[in-house]
């Protein structure tokens, strides 16, 4: 069988809920319409990067998706609906007990400029709208 997941612990989910949200983290709603997730992933693009998680909610409770196909009308607008395309932009999905969460991270990691200078790019670019 090919696992398509990667299992988190109570420890390890701990760690991703310590981080809290803020300037490199946000936790979304599964409930969330795909194309409101566009703001965050935009910011993210716009910055230093970033990770949202979809399946924590704002009381960090875990209620993410039973599988992962839930997720397919969010990974489509992700990779489809944002205009330029974001080109670091990966995702994966984590398992935590009988629920699936969904990563999403902007790495920041390629040449390309961004409007934000301390991320020691330019500060000339693209820059992403919504």
């Amino acid at each position: 069988m090919n696992k398509n997941f990667r299992i988190i612990t109570q420890e390890e989910l701990e760690k991703i809920i310590d981080n809290l949200e803020g300037d490199y983290a946000d936790f979304k709603s599964i409930r969330i319409v795909p194309k409101n997730l566009e703001q965050s992933i935009v910011a993210f693009a716009n910055s230093c990067g970033g990770e949202v998680y979809v399946g924590i909610e704002d009381d960090y409770s875990v209620k993410g998706g039973k599988n992962i196909e839930v997720f397919n009308d969010i990974i489509t607008q992700i990779y489809h609906g944002i205009n330029p395309l974001v080109v670091d932009l990966e995702h994966e999905f984590l398992k935590y007990k009988d629920e699936f969460i969904l990563l999403v991270k902007e790495n920041h990691r390629r040449s390309r400029s961004s409007t934000v200078s301390d991320c020691g790019r330019s500060q000339f670019g693209i820059v992403y709208k919504v």
